[in-house]
């Protein structure tokens, strides 16, 4: 009989092979842009040095992808949704998320070898327990990239300053975003079209400065402000009954009513210029096609 252990890293190895079957690039509002690897090859060393558990619900990756092969990093909680990264040429540090909450979390490290065909370089697990399971949602990460010297989380602080308050901190920031930013039609052609690259990552400090994104940089932006004055917040993608395509918003954690509600700043901004009434958060039956949490 196998050891439970290596029944778990079956499961998982089974699993990637589906997730590479079919995987999906968050690619911006418009569309999400599928790869199909035709299979996988496994050639791997569990206990990867590559990967840094931080204890604080984010993991660290340094890797040098020298070699110009395209690679990903994949992890997965146990029974959870499985979330992927491409790793761009060259030396590589970045920090993600375990956004699934505690439990036993297996990484991998996958490299392109031809064609559609990937295998998987090295592995590891990392077991989350923490005491405050919102604390990823309080960190910088590779979607949600900020640290005090950014421009935006500045403008967050001043625009909090002397509040004490969450709710009032959440309303100050949300307010400036609805009434200082614009949608960019043309950036969401050129993400959806691949001329921005394939896998589209949001940088704060470009869209602070040019006032302007598609829904990921937004949201993106919107929770780097938020989580910069220690309220939770997330960036959530998927499907809602107020868009028509693939779309980024937020959830944000009410401290006194200890829940989640969603907020889509996207859409509010929309709203503000066509002179309409919007509220900060909404029906989360709206927006309950969720693909991924970051």
């Amino acid at each position: 009989m196998a050891a439970k252990g290596e029944i778990f890293k079956r499961k998982h190895l089974i699993r990637l092979i589906c997730f590479l079957a079919v995987s999906i690039a968050m690619t911006g509002c418009g569309k999400a842009a599928e790869e199909k690897p035709e299979e996988h090859q496994i050639a791997g060393v569990v206990g990867s040095t590559l990967f840094k558990d931080n204890k604080n619900g984010t993991v660290s990756f340094s890797y040098n992808n020298d070699n110009k092969t395209k690679c990903k990093v994949v992890t997965q909680i146990e029974g959870g949704k499985m979330y992927q990264y491409d790793i761009p040429e060259g030396q590589c540090d970045f920090v993600f998320p375990l956004s699934q909450g505690n439990g036993v979390y297996r990484l991998y490290l996958c490299k392109n070898t031809t064609g559609n065909k990937y295998s998987i370089v090295e592995s590891a697990n990392i077991t989350l327990n923490l005491k405050d399971e919102l604390s990823p949602f309080l960190e910088s990460n590779y979607i949600i990239n900020w640290n005090t010297e950014n421009e935006a989380i500045k403008k967050a602080y001043e625009l909090t300053k002397g509040m004490t308050d969450d709710t009032e901190k959440i309303e100050a920031i949300y307010e400036y975003m609805v009434k200082n930013f614009s949608y960019d039609y043309e950036k969401m052609k050129a993400v959806d079209q691949g001329t921005e690259g394939k896998a589209y990552v949001p940088d704060i400090d470009s869209t602070y400065d040019v006032k302007m994104g598609i829904c990921y940089d937004l949201s993106a932006l919107t929770a780097s402000m938020l989580r910069s004055v220690s309220i939770p917040a997330k960036v959530v993608t998927g499907y809602t009954s107020t868009t028509i395509s693939y779309h980024a918003w937020n959830r944000i954690y009410l401290q006194t009513k200890k829940e989640w509600k969603t907020s889509d700043v996207t859409y509010d901004i929309q709203m503000y210029k066509d002179g309409k009434r919007y509220s900060i958060f909404k029906r989360d039956e709206y927006y309950s096609d969720i693909m991924y949490e970051y």
